[in-house]
């Protein structure tokens, strides 16, 4: 007897196990409820920068900047038009690098609530979590495999805030807004990812600032002294006028007000989850289920005479037995 097409068979299949196949997607669906119960539920908090707002008029280093701007908008290049957009694209490029991630690493508030779990509060100390039986598992499979070895422990530093945020802040910027930034910091507490998006925007701000008031206050001492030795009266207009840019410079860096950045939107969080999305759970687990019950269908109804007359499917329980051979 030639045998039933595929299709027809899972056809056919499906219209005799309906209820089986009905019952495993609901299983299914108790699975994903049990599943849900348990999870760590994700929220997005997002947060807008933008470019501090000039009070001041152009000087020479932005009136070079803008003819720059202009000249490269000419091959299709942007590039930064003013002393506040050059900074501003400077914040959003610090924004996961190491040096701002060590500085963040200070902040003993923000370890303890990421890494609380190895933070002793009576002796105010970092200390090694135990090692688990997966994580003893996955170094065994590691070596066995000539993977290179996991890194020791240390105690939570600028390395673990760098993680965490290539992990969880996404940095959106529209190219035809460049004078614009999106932060989303995903986390399982609203309030810290607040907190953090808060600290992580004034952190870089005040790198900036103060790598600025640095660079002005060398430049000021250099003109200062080289005005003492310059005597051609062409040369001292020119130092003094850059003395005042830079007296400028530094004045503006000095002011206490935002830098680089300032926020335009402050964060706040969506009240739904990034992750696990309740939706997507029952629904990926009731197709699993049908699938698994559609699959069980299928080979009992290929293989019911070997099931049947197999020696190891007598000697199961009733209960076993019925399913198999129905």
């Amino acid at each position: 007897m030639p045998k039933m097409p595929v299709l027809k068979e899972l056809e056919l299949v499906a219209k005799q196990s309906w209820r089986l196949i009905l019952g495993c997607a609901a299983f299914g669906s108790v699975i994903a409820a049990l599943t849900l119960q348990g999870a760590i539920y994700t929220y997005p908090v997002e947060m807008q920068a933008t470019t501090v707002q000039s009070t001041s008029g152009g000087s020479g280093a932005g009136r070079s900047l803008s003819q720059l701007s202009g000249l490269a908008s000419l091959a299709n290049i942007s590039m930064p038009s003013t002393q506040n957009e050059m900074q501003f694209q400077l914040f959003v490029e610090s924004l996961l690098s190491r040096d701002l991630a060590n500085d963040i690493a200070k902040n003993k508030d923000i370890m303890i609530a990421l890494y609380g779990n190895q933070w002793d509060p009576i002796s105010e100390t970092w200390f090694e979590p135990p090692i688990s039986t997966a994580a003893h598992i996955k170094n065994w499979v590691r070596g066995a495999l000539g993977l290179a070895p996991t890194l020791p422990w240390h105690a939570p530093n600028g390395e673990n805030i760098q993680s965490f945020l290539s992990d969880n802040l996404r940095v959106n910027q529209d190219p035809r807004k460049t004078y614009l930034v999106t932060l989303t910091l995903t986390s399982n507490s609203r309030d810290f990812s607040i907190r953090f998006l808060n600290l992580l925007v004034q952190t870089a701000d005040e790198r900036l600032r103060q790598k600025a008031l640095e660079r002005a206050r060398t430049y000021i001492d250099y003109l200062t002294a080289k005005l003492n030795t310059v005597t051609v009266a062409e040369h001292r207009d020119a130092l003094t006028q850059a003395l005042g840019e830079q007296e400028r410079y530094a004045m503006v860096a000095s002011s206490g007000k935002p830098f680089a950045a300032e926020v335009f939107q402050s964060p706040w969080a969506s009240n739904l989850p990034a992750s696990p999305s309740p939706r997507q759970a029952f629904l990926i687990w009731m197709i699993l289920g049908a699938l698994a019950g559609m699959s069980f269908a299928f080979l009992r109804h290929r293989y019911r005479d070997q099931l049947q007359r197999a020696a190891w499917v007598q000697r199961l329980p009733a209960f076993l037995r019925r399913p198999l051979n129905s």
